[in-house]
């Protein structure tokens, strides 16, 4: 089953992030438990399996997001790997992990894709069961871009010399935050001249075309538009500035990780092998699933940028390092957090010895 996400601001609505990033890391520690346990918590299979030793069919709950980096789980259920693995899923619709944290944390959802952030370290320096499991997206610069920061044309023609860039729009993950600043001083500008704004991906093409934004993180479909119908001038892509950055994750909480890892193997699989349906590209059957999923035109899905994904999940820890030392200079982050504490590869070893054997 598919929820739709909650409902999202207006297209037009600006979110300062000076003001939002308090308030929200103030709402977001003071619910995030420092254990696994409490209420809401997804409730054991009453045995391991059923006749004949097929494990017991198991109700699954993953958070999604409508971004293209959410394709491999689109196409995981779509193409029948959770119900090979006997999985039922339910799709939930979240605004973005971060919030989503203490559901996780907590039973209430058992998967939670998306971007790194500092409430996932710091729920495990505080002791929450919660695990870095498999990569979802990372940055390559032998891969095209799909991510980029781009100026507005409005603003350039109001200084040439583009000096100043103040305001300045990008996603509500902190780690988007850590690229647009990486971009602003590859610019030879002082990311403390600029006023961050928190916009709406859909939104940001109409705000850069209008003047609104003076630049912004642009993703896919919105970086191919304004390439076709310009407003904007692309500059640095996440893939020159963070080549090799790790941004995008699986974690897995409380139920996996402790009280069911036998699902949770049977997830990673079943995730792995929509990874490498998605890294066959943009075949028909994916761009059907896509399109249908996304709410894209299969044509332009055809023509956009896709990210790349490892098929063999595996994460690089050296980029998530950086990561957290900047978070950690801006009060976001307890601790850094070493590879060991946050990572648990056994979810995606198990899936190599089932779709490739031993290796």
């Amino acid at each position: 089953m598919m929820i739709d996400p909650p409902h999202r601001r207006s297209a037009y609505h600006l979110v300062r992030v000076r003001r939002w990033v308090p308030i929200f890391a103030a709402a977001l520690f003071l619910f995030v438990p420092a254990s696994g346990c409490g209420p809401g918590s997804v409730a054991e299979l009453s045995d391991d399996s059923e006749a004949g030793g097929s494990p017991a069919r198991a109700e699954l709950r993953v958070a999604f997001t409508r971004h293209l980096t959410m394709a491999p789980v689109f196409i995981t259920e779509a193409e029948g790997f959770f119900d090979e693995q006997r999985i039922d899923v339910e799709l939930v619709g979240i605004q973005s992990p971060a919030t989503a944290m203490p559901a996780l944390l907590q039973g209430r959802l058992d998967v939670l894709p998306g971007a790194l952030s500092p409430a996932f370290f710091n729920a495990v320096t505080r002791g929450g069961r919660v695990r870095l499991v498999a990569d979802k997206g990372a940055f390559d610069s032998r891969k095209c871009a799909h991510q980029a920061f781009v100026v507005s044309t409005a603003s350039l023609e109001r200084d040439p010399g583009h000096t100043a860039l103040g305001r300045v729009g990008t996603a509500k993950e902190p780690f988007f935050q850590f690229f647009v600043e990486r971009a602003l001083i590859a610019r030879g500008l002082d990311p403390a001249d600029s006023e961050m704004f928190h916009v709406p991906q859909a939104a940001e093409y109409d705000a850069l075309r209008a003047g609104r934004l003076d630049a912004a993180m642009v993703g896919e479909p919105w970086l191919t538009r304004i390439k076709k119908n310009g407003g904007g001038v692309v500059g640095s892509s996440t893939n020159e500035l963070m080549d090799g950055y790790q941004y995008s994750v699986y974690l897995f909480g409380p139920r996996l990780l402790d009280e069911d890892p036998e699902l949770g193997k049977r997830v990673a699989v079943a995730l792995l092998k929509g990874v490498r349906a998605y890294n066959e590209g943009k075949t028909a059957r994916n761009l059907e699933i896509l399109g249908e999923a996304l709410g894209h035109d299969p044509d332009e899905l055809r023509e956009i940028c896709w990210p790349p994904m490892r098929r063999d999940g595996l994460v690089v820890a050296a980029g998530i390092r950086d990561f957290q030392e900047w978070a950690f200079s801006r009060g976001y982050l307890d601790a850094i957090t070493v590879h060991e504490d946050y990572w648990d590869p056994r979810f995606v070893e198990h899936a190599w010895r089932v779709l490739d054997g031993e290796r």
